[in-house]
């Protein structure tokens, strides 16, 4: 057996324009306020029609209001300052495949080494990009990294290799590798 619920009889809310006798069905807001305004349909319309939020504000109290929409008026920081340790462990694994994170200089490497060597986890993206093209391990010397050159240059140059597009294109890497290593190389 179901039971209907007593309807509950609503008080007759006035219209709250001055001199409306009719009831007061549609919400407004106050402005400056978290409180409503209950108008009847007419007064509703008439009010809505005339809101102006900006209306005694300066350009600067404007510009300050609409800074905050963007970000949706919370407290902001710049990403990466004050990361908690624990969120640092969380993040380590992670792929960045658009290379957010990788300015922010976390102290670890976002890609998957596939030599597992640890001692590239400490460099940069470029450096770590112009090592795998040559295709040394880390650390090296200026000698190792001559002779590797040398070999790659023999393999890859556009005179031996006839104009083929590709090969040419692995020199020009090859090329740029080598002398951004040997820009940066200690030893």
């Amino acid at each position: 057996m179901y039971y209907r619920k007593k309807e509950e009889k609503k008080e007759f809310r006035p219209c709250d324009q001055e001199g409306c006798k009719e009831e007061g069905l549609h919400k407004a807001p106050k402005k400056n306020s978290h409180d409503y305004h209950y108008f009847c349909q007419k007064h509703a319309s008439e009010y809505n029609k005339n809101w102006n939020f900006y209306k005694d504000m300066d350009e600067k109290e404007i510009g300050m209001l609409n800074d905050f929409d963007i970000i949706g008026r919370r407290k902001t920081w710049k990403m990466g300052v004050g990361i908690n340790p624990k969120v640092l462990e969380k993040i380590k694994g992670l792929e960045d495949p658009f290379k957010i994170l990788e300015k922010y200089n976390l102290n670890f490497d976002f890609t998957s080494n596939s030599k597992g060597d640890p001692t590239l986890n400490n460099l940069p993206r470029e450096h770590i990009t112009a090592i795998k093209i040559l295709g040394i391990s880390w650390p090296t010397t200026k000698k190792e990294l001559n002779q590797k050159y040398k070999e790659l240059s023999k393999r890859y140059h556009p005179d031996i290799t006839g104009g083929n597009k590709e090969k040419e294109e692995k020199f020009k890497q090859v090329s740029a590798s080598y002398h951004f290593l040997l820009k940066n190389i200690k030893k």
